[in-house]
């Protein structure tokens, strides 16, 4: 697949879309990596207006943040490296483990706006674990059975995917690391908070 051939595929998509487009960088499903350049020149088209990259890759992250427009929204899709890309200056995150724990990714996304980088990375490493176990271990049965787990209503998978309830355990020591106090006592906090100018 060349470059030119995924110009002219992408451009054809933006021409004909009635809403923005958004890429998606996600090679190892595609087995395709949108390099940094063709992001690039397809930043350009007025109706491609971001990108998810899903790769984990901060370097190439980076250099596409430094080649599209200012205003060409950058979102990560590996949430074991948002704090990273948010550091690199991506807009924000589309992201598995907010559907299970998503007060502690806002709260890691806050941190960052206000400029609170350790108590931010410490907190990226504290979610590792779980985002590693959903992402790379249990897929999307995982992320529904630990949305089960933590009171929402994370449902069904289709076949061939399967809930993977053997995982309970591993689950459930995770999540307690991470919520080591009852929910109910647990204070609500607002989910999002603008930074103070210093």
């Amino acid at each position: 697949m060349t470059a030119e051939a995924l110009m002219t595929h992408f451009t054809r998509v933006a021409d004909d879309s009635p809403i923005p487009v958004l890429l998606y960088n996600v090679p190892q499903f595609t087995a395709l990596n949108l390099q940094p350049e063709l992001v690039a020149q397809l930043a350009q088209h007025p109706n491609i207006q971001g990108i998810k990259d899903s790769t984990g890759d901060i370097a190439q992250l980076t250099e596409i943040i430094r080649m599209v427009p200012r205003e060409f929204a950058v979102l990560v899709g590996s949430d074991t490296v948002f704090y990273p890309a948010l550091c690199v200056g991506a807009t924000g995150g589309v992201l598995a483990t907010p559907n299970v724990i998503p007060d502690l990714l806002v709260e890691l996304f806050n941190l960052f706006l206000e400029g609170k980088h350790l108590e931010a990375l410490n907190l990226q490493r504290r979610i590792n674990p779980l985002a590693s176990l959903v992402l790379k271990e249990y897929g999307v049965g995982g992320i529904k059975l630990a949305m089960d787990m933590m009171g929402f209503q994370g449902g069904g998978v289709r076949s061939p995917l399967t809930i993977p309830q053997g995982a309970r355990g591993r689950f459930s020591a995770e999540l307690a690391k991470l919520r080591p106090e009852p929910q109910s006592q647990r204070q609500e906090a607002p989910l999002f908070k603008e930074p103070r100018d210093e």
